[in-house]
């Protein structure tokens, strides 16, 4: 036999073998993805791939792994790009691994009431930072402009967006806080932030003295794949240890009334 063909053979053997029947994570096709994700009752983490991608073989045990943590939480997919090329550009995938976060029902689901407190415009205390990140394995900090800087439209859609996310990730029972950048600097210098504008995010696990702050634009598919990528154990997200390996002390801020900040002369 030609050994093009036998490669050839191989190859496809190989590639056709990243997920199987055994596996959490489910095949995900033209024909089923609309049915189990778009109009489906459960939140999908969905990575879109290319057989030939040595990053998204990389990422499979990872993958698996992840499908079968988060199992009863939120489901995990994976769909073939290669064979599913107008799938994928629907939902925009240009390059691979792509890893996309669908909310159930169009996000008709709401928030947890305790998610939406953490998330209000309520200063932030030590105490509410103690309870919204007690007994969670990860808590998520945003730090937003100054109201001078970002007026009142311009932070409640930030707070907006942070809300569509938590409810996205709302099984992880995460907590999420945000705070006012360039107040509190103990917790900005610990999170490694000082200095590099606003907004930020910072991701921490609490019990384990561990954080990662992302890097990217502070947009919600970029947050979304930070923190996806925290939660699959994806190493390139640059975890790093606090100092003293615990929370900095918070300072008890003024709360926000939701408007904007008069400048007086």
């Amino acid at each position: 036999m030609n050994k093009a063909i036998v490669f050839l053979l191989f190859f496809t053997a190989v590639a056709s073998a990243f997920y199987t029947s055994k596996d959490d994570v489910v095949e995900l096709t033209d024909g089923n993805f609309d049915k189990l994700v778009t109009k489906g009752s459960d939140a999908w983490m969905v990575e879109f791939y290319a057989p030939w991608c040595g990053h998204c073989r990389s990422l499979t045990p990872a993958w698996k792994k992840a499908a079968t943590q988060l199992k009863g939480k939120v489901k995990v997919g994976a769909v073939d790009a290669t064979k599913h090329e107008q799938l994928a550009r629907r939902h925009n995938v240009n390059g691979y691994p792509t890893i996309k976060f669908f909310s159930p029902d169009g996000e008709k689901t709401r928030l947890p009431i305790s998610s939406l407190h953490r998330l209000s415009s309520k200063g932030p205390t030590q105490k509410k930072v103690e309870e919204a990140c007690k007994d969670t394995k990860l808590c998520v900090f945003a730090f937003l402009p100054h109201i001078l800087d970002c007026n009142a439209k311009c932070r409640k859609k930030y707070v907006t967006m942070l809300q569509k996310l938590a409810n996205k990730f709302r099984k992880q029972h995460w907590g999420w806080v945000w705070f006012e950048g360039g107040v509190q600097t103990a917790v900005e210098r610990a999170f490694n932030v000082q200095g590099l504008g606003y907004p930020m995010l910072s991701a921490v696990n609490v019990r384990k003295g561990k954080y990662a702050t992302m890097r990217g634009s502070f947009s919600e598919d970029d947050i979304g794949s930070f923190l996806l990528g925290l939660s699959v154990g994806n190493v390139k997200v640059g975890i790093q240890s606090l100092p003293d390996e615990k929370m900095p002390e918070v300072i008890d801020a003024k709360p926000w009334d939701g408007k904007d900040q008069k400048v007086e002369f």
